[in-house]
């Protein structure tokens, strides 16, 4: 279904009325909030610009909520200009303030709109980058203690800032006594009891009618008692309690193209890293918030296609001014409480704040500034029970000591400082926890595991015997210094418990998915101490920029001890024959020693011969009874006896030596899957039925085997059945 038919059946269903009172209710919270949100970012330094601006917030939220509600994917979702933004553009708007000292109130104001309009664009670009190249998990590794000291910081400048609303005097170490005036208590404390009040209605009823509600009601008792004081409004204005500055007819547009002239792009310039601080956060609450939607809804959002629709709503609200905004968590799941779910509602929301934005300016007048403090006071408590207060029992020690630490800096020293923490922070965090991730998957020796070469029967029981002089590790995940360090710690610990050593020790790299130059580093003294104790060191699997490095770092006596491979198999057997060569070598010396290990040798294998003797004869005797149907072959070292890919006529039955079975990629590389002895079968199914050889069979000794084609199968099924059952008995034994 197309929106615009979404949007037309329910115009023309009874949804429209609740879809309208809802919208009534956003407008209402729109415009308070956004007339809140100015007020914080422009009432410290230019105050008589205040209402002014909320015409640039107000024409932000009509914009995005237009843009959202035709383009979310979820029907209820709400995007407004936010509050954590605003409470960084604060401080930002008035260092910037602060560096045009000496130029036009009017100058300054219109920088300070290019300076919300740019962190919108900046924002709108960084969004859609992220939302088209589908890179938005990249924001959930933002480590949840580091995030939550932003937010909790967000909270406490959000604070700050409607204190400063309410008093019109920035909060700061020495302006404290300023606070305990009679005049400015008069003027603060009706906003913080408003705001403590409706916090804890809030907490006790969660209902979305109650903060409406509390605001229209706080502020007709505040109209009461004006209208009881018998003060004007001109009066009551110059006193700091009411805005000033009201254009007459509409708030929009604030600034024309030709205000651009007026813009101080020197000073504009130097607040880039708040501009980049903006988006930052903005990405942060845009993924938390879409997160919480998604749980109250009981439904998945694609936050890559929010992005993307964020991305134009900030595009097109930084085109006329407002600052950077996104969906908001609360408004959105209005509808899923209410049971109504429609776009209409973000509609209707957008359509009524028009009308104030273009017709009805003058109602703006009569939001008291204590109550509109009050607001962002009680935006900041929101978020300082969320993060400071809820976190307690959710973090542990170490995890709330780094929020607090976030938290400490942004309120001492600023915002951007904290980032700064924060990101040190991340980086810190993720090196620790990242490090102790187990790498190493699994650890074995010659004992445990052996290559997959067919080798005689003595030849395996001096593998079983001497098989601790092969250490195998098969390493796992990114390689970085961290985790290289540990594999070297543990290698290096037991060098230093295990006696005797090993002569050989594995690296598998096949599984991991990365690394960087220090692990290269630290593999580097990896060999340097295996070097020096006469280990060989063996690198399978290596990808080739990796060994190509760690050539050019180690010294010649290093790489002697050095070796690489395709794979773990084909290392594995290379340290197999060296210990092999050792023991024949001992095995056929003439002294006293040679003799005693031939007799126990020949002691320990005895039963194993005798089985091995037994399965001959049984193969001999199978091979006479098949002599009519089949005929004997024999290949010589390194020959073919089928090729992957092609097409076989009949199976093979290893007489003698041994046969080694390959697959080949895509990229014509080999590997070795098995090796193959007397008794086994080749390409069984072959003699079956039409088969296309799936491996490469090759002779790694001289080899001698019975072939045995499709038809002359079907004819010793026919002619003898009891000879047929025996072979295809040994078919299911020794296929694989």
């Amino acid at each position: 279904m197309t929106v615009f038919r979404e949007i037309t059946q329910d115009l023309l269903s009874p949804r429209v009325v609740p879809a309208l009172l809802q919208g009534i209710i956003l407008a209402v919270l729109l415009v308070v909030l956004e007339v809140s949100f100015a007020s914080i970012i422009f009432d410290a330094h230019l105050s008589q610009f205040t209402m002014t601006a909320a015409g640039l917030t107000i024409f932000g939220a009509v914009v995005m909520n237009l843009v959202v509600g035709l383009r979310s994917a979820f029907k209820g979702m709400t995007c407004i200009p936010q509050d954590a933004p605003a409470a960084i553009l604060a401080g930002s708007v008035g260092a910037l303030v602060g560096s045009m000292a000496l130029v036009p109130a009017g100058e300054q104001f219109v920088t300070a709109v290019a300076l919300l309009a740019l962190t919108a664009l900046v924002t709108a670009a960084c969004f859609g980058l992220i939302g088209r190249f589908r890179l938005s998990n990249l924001a959930r590794y933002m480590p949840y203690p580091v995030a939550g000291g932003f937010l909790a910081g967000t909270g406490a400048l959000l604070a700050k800032g409607g204190l400063g609303v309410m008093t019109g005097i920035p909060l700061g170490p020495d302006t404290l006594s300023a606070y305990l005036a009679p005049d400015a208590v008069f003027h603060w404390l009706p906003g913080v009891v408003y705001a403590g009040v409706t916090f804890a209605l809030l907490k006790r009823w969660a209902h979305y009618l109650i903060l409406p509600l509390s605001f229209v009601l706080a502020m007709v008792l505040f109209l009461i008692g004006f209208a009881l004081s018998g003060a004007t409004m001109a009066q009551a204005q110059a006193s700091g309690w009411f805005p000033e500055g009201l254009p007459g007819g509409g708030i929009w547009p604030a600034v024309f193209p030709r205000d651009l002239l007026s813009v101080r792009w020197s000073p504009l310039i130097s607040r880039i890293p708040d501009i980049l601080t903006v988006t930052f956060i903005s990405l942060i609450g845009m993924l938390f918030n879409v997160s919480g939607i998604e749980l109250g809804a009981n439904q998945e959002i694609d936050l890559d296609h929010e992005l993307k629709v964020s991305a134009a709503a900030n595009a097109l609200a930084g085109a006329g001014g407002s600052y950077v905004g996104y969906d908001v968590l609360s408004l959105s799941l209005l509808g899923v409480k209410t049971g109504l779910s429609s776009r209409l509602v973000a509609l209707f929301g957008a359509g009524i704040c028009a009308c104030v934005l273009f017709l009805g300016a003058g109602i703006l007048a009569w939001f008291p500034k204590p109550l509109l403090g009050g607001m962002v006071f009680l935006i900041g408590l929101f978020f300082l029970d969320d993060w400071l207060v809820a976190s307690w029992r959710k973090f542990t020690p170490v995890d709330y000591g780094i929020l607090l630490s976030i938290l400490g800096f942004i309120l001492v020293l600023g915002f951007l400082e904290g980032i700064g923490l924060g990101l040190i922070l991340t980086v810190i965090i993720f090196i620790f926890r990242f490090s102790r991730v187990p790498v190493i998957a699994s650890e074995q020796t010659g004992a445990d595991v052996r290559s997959r070469r067919e080798r005689p029967i003595p030849d395996r029981a001096l593998l079983r015997e001497n098989g601790h002089l092969v250490w195998i590790y098969r390493l796992t995940g990114y390689l970085f210094f961290g985790s290289a360090n540990r594999v070297a710690g543990t290698i290096s610990e037991r060098l230093q418990k295990e006696t005797p050593l090993p002569g050989y020790v594995i690296l598998d790299l096949s599984a991991i998915s990365g690394y960087d130059i220090s692990a290269v580093n630290t593999f580097q003294r990896i060999a340097q101490q295996a070097a020096a104790r006469g280990i060989s060191l063996l690198f399978t699997a290596v990808p080739d920029t990796f060994f190509g490095l760690l050539e050019r770092n180690c010294a010649p006596e290093t790489l002697a001890s050095v070796q690489r491979f395709q794979d773990a198999d084909s290392g594995l057997q290379w340290c197999e024959d060296r210990i092999l060569a050792e023991e024949h070598a001992r095995l056929h010396s003439e002294d006293s020693e040679g003799t005693q290990r031939k007799d126990a040798l020949l002691h320990l294998v005895a039963d194993e011969l005798d089985a091995h003797l037994q399965e001959m004869e049984s193969v001999e005797a199978l091979v006479e009874a098949l002599e009519a149907y089949g005929e004997s072959v024999k290949f010589a070292a390194g020959t073919d006896l089928l090729e992957q890919g092609q097409e076989v006529e009949g199976l093979f039955l290893i007489l003698w030596g041994s046969v080694s079975e390959y697959t080949r990629d895509a990229e014509g590389r080999e590997k070795r899957k098995r090796s193959l002895g007397p008794g086994h079968v080749i390409a069984p199914l072959a003699g079956l039925r039409r088969f296309q050889a799936r491996t490469t069979a090759r002779a790694e000794t001289d080899v001698a085997a019975f072939f045995i084609s499709r038809e002359r199968m079907r004819r010793l099924e026919a002619e003898s059945p009891e000879t047929a059952v025996v072979l295809l008995k040994r078919l299911v034994e020794k296929t694989g």
